[in-house]
């Protein structure tokens, strides 16, 4: 699969610490890979249709 990123999400993705962006790189190489890795922790977000929720620490989340 091939991800494109929002303006939104590549201004905010610069301000992020390093660590995190690590983190957040794998977890989006996961996504990548397969919708449903369990290492992206995703559930649905409730009350939207067809949005997930991925984990990327206890702090950090992303949306797809």
């Amino acid at each position: 699969m091939r991800l494109f990123y929002t303006n939104r999400f590549e201004k905010l993705y610069k301000k992020l610490p390093e660590p995190i962006k690590t983190k957040l790189n794998r977890q989006l190489g996961f996504l990548a890979q397969d919708l449903r890795h369990p290492g992206l922790r995703a559930k649905k977000v409730s009350g939207a249709a067809d949005v997930w929720e991925g984990r990327v620490d206890i702090h950090y989340r992303f949306t797809y």
